[in-house]
């Protein structure tokens, strides 16, 4: 217990001085030129936020777990992520521009990583069968490679979702509440652990940026979130319901390649006045608060569906 209280005051405590000393620390989100432009004004808005929830919450996982060869693992593919990420962000506010790493050069490291982590966990014992609920699918030899595009879609989700104050951190509070919920009735409170310590880190990131952000989390933190809640779904064997889970930021993922294929085929037409699919909504007239509580409530929606499926309600 009193790991998670320290994880909670140590959080809160950070992100105040980052406020505090903002002026000194000169690491500011540059928004896009051709975004749009009620998000142009959030442009010089403090970023890389996602350092606290990244670093903080693993660092008192892997002493609560006394550096077990389990919790290193999740510990170690979390600071893969997270370097990854801290990278892309700096390349952003050193060049003020909203082009970070290149999309191929990420994607490649991502699929590495992935690959690396997923050959990993077999070493570990880790069930190498995909599973959804009672069915449980055996690909043999490509379960690595398959393993590695699915780690790889999931963490680029979650970095599209981030667009709007609040909207990826309401959906990962939810989904690591479903992943809590499964820990429970598996008895593998070991991820447990790491999942508790991240929703108390990453409830005192929403507290404090509650419309209108004062930090941005950056791709240091979507990342490391996909990347992180990714891999512990695969140390549970929840890989299919945790692809449930996160239907809503998938469609996320895939707005965006319907919206650029359809402009390509077109040559200039559009699906959606903007994509990803919550700046169609921004353009339609909705507000942030009203897309993240409509998100989070589908999102709610989802994960009953998963746990119902895998018989965990």
């Amino acid at each position: 217990m009193i790991y998670f209280i320290l994880c909670y005051l140590l959080s809160v405590g950070l992100y105040l001085l980052m406020l505090k000393f903002s002026k000194k620390l000169n690491i500011r989100q540059t928004e896009r030129e051709e975004g749009l432009e009620s998000h142009k004004r959030k442009s010089g808005t403090l970023t890389m936020g996602g350092i606290v929830f990244s670093l903080v919450p693993t660092i008192f996982y892997l002493i609560q777990t006394k550096f077990s060869p389990a919790s290193a693992l999740l510990a170690c593919s979390i600071f893969a992520y997270f370097i990854l990420g801290f990278l892309d962000d700096l390349k952003v506010i050193r060049f003020k521009s909203n082009i970070g790493l290149s999309p191929k050069l990420r994607l490649i490291t991502e699929f590495i990583l992935g690959f690396v982590i997923t050959i990993c966990l077999s070493i570990l014992g880790n069930d190498s069968l995909i599973c959804l609920g009672k069915f449980k699918f055996n690909f043999g030899i490509f379960y690595c490679l398959i393993m590695s595009f699915y780690l790889t879609g999931m963490v680029n989700s979650f970095n599209l979702t981030d667009g709007i104050d609040t909207l990826l951190t309401s959906l990962s509070i939810i989904i690591a509440l479903g992943l809590l919920i499964v820990c429970f009735r598996d008895e593998k409170y070991d991820v447990g652990c790491f999942l508790i310590l991240l929703i108390i880190s990453l409830s005192s990131f929403y507290v404090l940026n509650y419309f209108d952000a004062k930090i941005f989390m950056g791709n240091t933190g979507s990342l490391v979130l996909g990347g992180g809640l990714s891999v512990a779904a695969i140390m549970l064997n929840v890989e299919g319901l945790f692809f449930i889970m996160c239907i809503p930021l998938i469609f996320e993922t895939l707005s965006d390649i319907i919206q650029v294929s359809y402009f390509k085929l077109t040559k200039g037409k559009r699906v959606f006045k903007m994509a990803p699919f919550h700046h169609h909504l921004e353009l339609l007239g909705y507000s942030e608060k009203m897309i993240t509580a409509l998100f989070s409530l589908v999102e709610i929606m989802f994960v009953f569906i998963a746990l119902i499926i895998g018989g965990y309600l």
